[in-house]
């Protein structure tokens, strides 16, 4: 899309929210403050503590996972906050040589930034689907461009291609066995780019 993209700390790995167990582990004052508050307002534990894997900063802000090894192989000493246990299976030393890998989808994607100027200068044009699971635009010129077409949700979803778009190639899927056809049938949580062509229909 326009504008300036940025990948916050994790998110080109795939790391998730940490779940800590108990409200010691938390360091947001936030986090801390509204455990207090719900606390005396009478919600359980686990309520709170439930609304906080979900919500809570402290998930940003976990260390960078960078390897399999003792504390993520972010620091030689116990880091201010705790690593998120699942380092040992979503790190970067294990995704490096994984093509298929959430690291690698976004190097491709800051390659394909970096090299399409279709992507960085041509214009957006939202595409609507009267359908609350999909978002779909094209960044075009009066000739063709690119289609991304997403499903923003846990289900199944299709979408068929306008008549004036001739797609010609699948340049880069999360599920990339995708076929070009003019109904595109995109499983939870997908997202596609597609070269196309303007035809006259």
């Amino acid at each position: 899309m326009k504008g300036t993209p940025f990948v916050y700390q994790g998110q080109e790995l795939g790391m998730t929210n940490v779940s800590f167990k108990d409200i010691d582990q938390f360091r947001d004052l936030d986090s801390k403050h509204f455990y207090q508050e719900k606390l005396a307002a009478g919600w359980p534990v686990k309520k709170i503590m439930t609304s906080l894997r979900a919500k809570s900063r402290d998930n940003a802000r976990t260390p960078m996972q960078w390897s399999g090894d003792q504390h993520a192989g972010f620091s030689a000493t116990q880091p201010w906050i705790e690593v998120n246990p699942n380092y040992r299976e979503i790190n970067v030393a294990a995704q490096q040589a994984n093509p298929a890998a959430t690291l690698n989808f976004y190097r491709q994607l800051i390659h394909l930034r970096l090299t399409e100027p279709i992507l960085l200068n041509g214009r957006y044009q939202l595409v609507d689907t009267h359908d609350h699971q999909l978002y779909v635009y094209t960044r075009e010129t009066p000739t063709g461009g690119y289609l991304v077409v997403t499903n923003l949700s846990d289900q199944p979803a299709t979408f068929t291609v306008p008549n004036h778009l001739k797609l010609t190639k699948l340049v880069l899927s999360n599920y990339p066995n995708q076929a070009l056809n003019t109904t595109i049938k995109l499983a939870p949580w997908a997202a596609d780019l597609y070269r196309y062509e303007r035809t006259n229909s």
